[in-house]
């Protein structure tokens, strides 16, 4: 079965739980053999987080493909 999570914030630009949920759940299908696809809004973190916010580094989480959505 294929799956999209559409969500504000992902890991690791997260500041809490819903994030490390969704991540839990994406992970946790993709490990029962579907296919899983999350797309969330980099600009969101960015925006909460202030102008200094650094760049976490992107922990890759296996077999879940992750779009992130940045403003140009």
């Amino acid at each position: 079965m294929r799956f999209c999570l559409v969500t504000t914030y992902y890991p690791p630009y997260h500041f809490g739980g819903d994030a490390v949920f969704t991540q839990g759940l994406a992970r946790a299908l993709s490990a029962r053999g579907h296919s899983v696809e999350v797309i969330n809004c980099e600009d969101a973190f960015r925006l909460r987080a202030g102008a200094g916010a650094l760049t976490p580094d992107a922990a890759a989480d296996d077999k879940v493909v992750v779009h992130r959505l940045r403003s140009g």
